[in-house]
């Protein structure tokens, strides 16, 4: 029997003819499911140089400060630093890690004897033989090392102010220059910071920089300072507290109230008027307007009237007087 007859004898054919039935298409085989690789955890290196900070310009025989730090998560009870200058020193220098991931740092100073440009090595080991090694960034010697100001402190003041430059690039030759003045520095701390005294001049708003004494070394920017006028002097007694009648024998207290906008100390001292002169002294200590007092007894040992003298001075040589007439009787 034919295909046509089968379908005919089981009624199919007339769904074919129909367009009801349709044979189904074949399908692609499924692809197996690759599985996702597992997220990596980030594991930290047992120990690291995270910075190096340091100098990129210097003079010939200036010195310079490098600063390594460094994070490290041994249990090791030491790091180890050492360091080639490129100049063919090396300095070692050990630093105690009191944590297992402490992060610590070590410094270094150093001054190059010839021109050239140099990039020191440090290396950092611990106890269990890790190490690191890495280059801070390159140092130009014998350049034209330019300094740099940063700020000003203070930024105003009568002369003979204390004041300091913060910034980069000073020296020990490094000449202040305070308007048309050149003025001898105080101190230089490293590289860093410089001080001097403004000198002697009228008030008023100068221009501050710094400048090399020598070839390798270039001209800052420029900060300004304004000169005061300095303070009046001003030494004055404002009040006595005083005893107005006494038995012959009675001890009598007297207080001195004073005030004065200098430092230094204030003396005092009075003159009773039985000829007894007694000194005494008090320090004052602060710098601004202050107001103190000191303090005398005594006694008279005859009767009258008696206006002792009080007198206070100060290492300027400023003085002040106040007095107060007592009565003295017989008991």
């Amino acid at each position: 029997m034919t295909i046509a007859a089968k379908l005919a004898a089981t009624g199919m054919a007339s769904l074919l003819a129909a367009g009801g039935f349709a044979p189904t298409a074949p399908q692609a085989p499924t692809k197996p499911t690759v599985p996702t690789a597992p997220t990596a955890v980030a594991v930290p290196a047992s120990l690291e140089i995270t910075n190096i900070t340091g100098p990129t310009r210097l003079a010939v025989a200036q010195e310079g400060t490098w600063t390594v730090h460094v994070n490290t998560a041994s249990t090791s009870p030491n790091l180890h630093y050492s360091v080639k200058w490129g100049d063919e020193n090396a300095a070692l220098r050990a630093a105690a890690t009191l944590l297992p991931a402490a992060t610590t740092s070590a410094t270094f100073t150093h001054a190059y004897g010839v021109r050239g440009t140099f990039r020191p090595t440090f290396t950092v080991t611990d106890d269990s033989g890790n190490t690191v090694t890495q280059a801070a960034s390159a140092v130009q010697v014998g350049t034209n090392v330019v300094a740099h100001i940063t700020s000003i402190t203070p930024n105003v003041g009568p002369t003979g102010t204390l004041v300091t430059l913060a910034g980069s690039g000073f020296a020990s030759s490094s000449v202040v220059h305070f308007g048309s003045t050149t003025v001898a520095a105080v101190s230089v701390q490293g590289t860093s910071a410089i001080s001097f005294v403004v000198p002697s001049t009228t008030p008023g708003t100068y221009r501050v920089w710094v400048k090399g004494n020598d070839r390798n070394q270039g001209t800052s920017n420029r900060v300004t300072f304004t000169v005061t006028v300095p303070p009046v002097a001003h030494l004055s007694v404002n009040g006595l507290d005083a005893p107005v009648a006494l038995t012959v024998g009675q001890e009598g207290t007297w207080t001195v109230h004073a005030s004065t906008n200098l430092t230094g100390a204030l003396h005092y001292s009075v003159v009773w008027g039985d000829e007894n002169v007694l000194l005494h002294a008090l320090s004052a200590v602060l710098p601004q307007t202050l107001q103190t007092t000191a303090t005398f007894t005594h006694a008279f040992g005859a009767a009258g009237t008696y206006q002792p003298k009080f007198t206070v001075s100060d290492d300027a040589g400023h003085a002040a007087t106040v007095s107060a007439s007592v009565q003295v009787v017989t008991p």
